[in-house]
């Protein structure tokens, strides 16, 4: 990818006119400057995400909630949280 991240484009398979090819390699190369700019904004997210599981810190997990753009609140990004943890408290301690 074109930037500094040091982050992957995972691709699952590619397909041709025939068949789903899942074990093809190839390089994608530079991204579209579009394209690059919502790679880097997922990847703040997911940066978020795991400096939150991994401090176990609540402030950090709704920070990476309301910088993702499908979240459209504050309100939402807060349900949407309390929600997770509760259901996911046995796998996620740290956030007790």
């Amino acid at each position: 990818m074109n930037d500094e991240s040091g982050a992957g484009l995972r691709i699952e398979h590619t397909t041709d006119k025939t068949q789903a090819l899942p074990d093809a390699e190839f390089v994608v190369g530079k991204l579209p400057s579009g394209i690059a700019a919502l790679c880097r904004m997922q990847i703040g997210v997911q940066e978020l995400v795991v400096e939150a599981a991994v401090k176990g810190d609540r402030k950090i997990a709704l920070q990476a909630l309301l910088a993702d753009p499908v979240i459209p609140s504050f309100d939402a990004a807060d349900k949407i949280l309390g929600e997770l943890l509760a259901l996911e408290a046995d796998y996620l301690p740290q956030f007790k």
